[in-house]
């Protein structure tokens, strides 16, 4: 549902985003970051300071493992081009 409601908001973009101590697997975390990386408005570029933006995200008590997220960040993020 999440994941939904930020693909719907086109205009709107968060900086943080916080979703510690729920039940969030490594799907939704991809599903998450697919989202995220198909939003016309990430990544955010900061005309002032010339540079991107990058999206703080908390995902620390979920249901993965240390491990999964390691697979995650070392395997399926690539496949997202990130």
């Amino acid at each position: 549902e999440l994941a939904r409601h930020l693909a719907a908001n086109y205009l709107s973009t968060m900086l943080e985003l916080h979703l510690s101590q729920n039940q969030i697997t490594t799907r939704g975390v991809l599903w998450l970051l697919a989202s995220l990386a198909r939003h016309p408005a990430y990544p955010i570029y900061e005309n002032a300071r010339g540079c991107f933006v990058p999206l703080w995200l908390r995902l620390d008590h979920n249901a993965m493992t240390s491990q999964e997220a390691a697979d995650l960040l070392r395997v399926d993020i690539p496949r997202l081009g990130g």
